[in-house]
């Protein structure tokens, strides 16, 4: 477990490592409250500013103001991890990348449910389906890439794939409305 969770270096056992886990999820928390309530109030302006007509991908503009910070903390916890710096830097770096990671989740999770009326419940299970055999994947790939480039490479990478996705939110976020209209249409 310490030779690949990023902590083997600090010599913590499982309680400790669990106590800075905690940071992560409580940015998680945070993140997810914040970044609803941020989504609903950007969703309110819009439906006010576009005459109370809606359209799903508005919700999606509630990550907008998350997306730029993502990577960034992302490549912040990489070089922490692999410079050993004090535990306390390790635990900011993790809330801040559960906080953001979890405002962007929060709002395309809401996005999927809204873009998909009518199909929600299927939409959210391919999402669940997805995203579980993609954490699978990268877990095993991950491990031998972590032994070979470091954590600090290994996460700038991930930063770079993260930064990839966050541009094809912004894609939906333009071309989304069109895409589901013309495949409404073909149904």
């Amino acid at each position: 477990m310490h030779s690949h969770s990023g902590f083997g270096k600090y010599d913590y056992d499982a309680a400790n490592i669990g106590r800075v886990l905690l940071s992560l999820g409580a940015g998680c928390i945070a993140g997810s409250v914040i970044g609803g309530r941020w989504s609903d109030h950007v969703v309110t302006k819009m439906k006010e500013q576009n005459g109370g007509k809606w359209y799903a991908e508005m919700r999606l503009r509630g990550t907008t103001l998350a997306m730029p910070w993502l990577p960034p903390c992302v490549i912040g916890y990489a070089w922490v991890a692999e410079k050993h710096v004090h535990i306390a830097a390790l635990c900011v770096m993790l809330f801040l990348f559960g906080f953001f990671s979890f405002w962007i989740y929060t709002n395309t999770l809401a996005y999927l449910v809204e873009a998909n009326t009518g199909r929600s419940s299927f939409a959210v299970t391919a999402h669940h389906s997805f995203r579980g055999t993609l954490s699978f994947v990268i877990i095993m790939v991950a491990v031998p890439l972590q032994d070979t480039l470091g954590d600090g490479r290994l996460y700038t990478a991930f930063a770079v794939l993260l930064l990839a996705l966050e541009l094809l939110i912004v894609l939906v976020i333009y071309k989304g409305a069109s895409w589901r209209s013309e495949g409404e249409g073909k149904e």
